[in-house]
């Protein structure tokens, strides 16, 4: 069995979609755009964390409403990371909290790594520019 098919946005933010090879996605869902509303439940440090980040992807288009849910463990992750680093910070913090805050941060594009996989949505092209007046005009086979 193949991977599964990436959707055709995240295609799209990492730069990746070929039209002549990604065609038959028209009926693939597209979510709405907009900052996703805070859970109530968050802790202090947590809904500190997702303001910050939020506040950073505001301009650029890149979270929806269905983020929340992968921004909530990421923020509640951070959260109990900062607490136990508080507390004692020679006592380890067990891996799996380390291990999945890493992950849903790399998936959220707030690491190195992460950040080059992630495009913000084009603009709108120009409609005076002669050049994408250009690239519109149908070629000859």
């Amino acid at each position: 069995m193949g991977r599964p098919a990436k959707p055709t946005a995240l295609l799209r933010l990492q730069g990746t979609l070929r039209p002549g090879r990604h065609v038959d996605r028209a009926r693939e869902p597209k979510p709405a755009g907009g900052a996703p509303d805070a859970p109530e439940w968050l802790l202090p440090e947590a809904r500190a964390e997702w303001d910050r980040v939020v506040a950073g992807y505001a301009e650029l288009g890149i979270l929806t409403p269905l983020d929340r849910g992968t921004l909530a463990t990421y923020s509640q992750m951070w959260a109990r990371f900062a607490a136990a680093e508080r507390a004692d910070p020679y006592v380890p913090m067990p891996a799996s909290y380390i291990a999945t805050m890493a992950n849903v941060a790399n998936r959220l594009g707030l690491d190195p790594a992460g950040r080059t996989r992630l495009r913000s949505p084009e603009a709108a092209p120009d409609p005076d520019s002669p050049w994408d007046r250009l690239k519109a005009v149908p070629r000859a086979n």
